[in-house]
């Protein structure tokens, strides 16, 4: 849910500002709705957190340790970490933080879907 007035400066502030952007507003209501149950639950997490904390690049492993809550539902954790990476690299772009600490946090959800692919060979049988 859309914190309505955090304070200034703080992550849920962030996501309120990232959420009244084209950048969010622009999106497809699908992908809306999904971006923000990941913001919420960011903001459950972090949103009374001043956003100089995620300037910290010791922050990077908090992260790394709320995502691994998550490790039951791996794809949830990759959203949640991808999201704050969003979130963060729309703040750096406008200077409300110096450093995106959640960009290039590895994934722990993988698929191979190898055998899904269709190679010449089927496609002659």
């Amino acid at each position: 849910m859309k914190r309505q007035g955090a304070p200034v400066g703080t992550v849920s502030w962030l996501a309120a500002e990232y959420r009244a952007d084209d950048d969010f507003t622009g999106l497809a209501p699908e992908t809306q709705r999904d971006y923000r149950k990941s913001l919420d639950r960011i903001e459950d997490e972090f949103g009374a957190f001043p956003l100089e904390i995620f300037e910290d690049r010791r922050m990077r492993g908090d992260i790394i340790k709320w995502r691994d809550r998550w490790r039951s539902q791996p794809r949830t954790a990759d959203k949640l970490t991808v999201m704050l990476g969003t979130l963060l690299a729309w703040g750096l772009l406008r200077g409300y933080v110096a450093i995106n600490v959640a960009a290039g946090i590895p994934q722990i959800h993988s698929a191979d879907r190898s055998d899904l692919i269709w190679e010449d060979r089927h496609w002659s049988a």
